[in-house]
């Protein structure tokens, strides 16, 4: 079996597996999270199964950027947020819990809510 018929964001593309389209072209899909953070959360992917950001060519990251910022002005127009948090994660140790690329979209409306940056520094 090869990885994308046992990875869950290559089936959520392949549409085998329901979730909430936000939008969506022939390389790219945008789902809202199942687990969110703040009422929005979504996931931006590449529908060809690539690890991580590391993993991408330019073209495809120019065209996920797009799904990303026509996500970014639904999520907006739709939830009203103050700001987004930008976030992929990149290795186990990073969080990265699916080692299929994608990006998180996390609606900000407290700064003391939702996604907390942190530092041990």
């Amino acid at each position: 079996m090869n990885v994308e018929e046992n990875c869950l964001f290559c089936l959520i593309a392949k549409m085998k597996v329901n979730s909430k389209i936000l939008a969506e072209d022939e390389n790219s899909i945008a789902f809202l999270d199942v687990n969110p953070i703040s009422n929005g959360h979504a996931l931006i992917i590449t529908k060809k199964h690539y690890d991580n950001l590391l993993d991408i060519d330019s073209d495809s990251w120019s065209n996920l950027f797009s799904v990303f910022k026509e996500v970014s002005e639904k999520i907006k127009k739709e939830y009203n947020p103050k700001g987004f948090n930008f976030i992929s994660n990149i290795g186990e140790e990073a969080y990265q819990s699916i080692n299929h690329l994608h990006i998180h979209l996390i609606p900000k409306y407290k700064k003391e809510e939702g996604f907390i940056w942190s530092s041990n520094n």
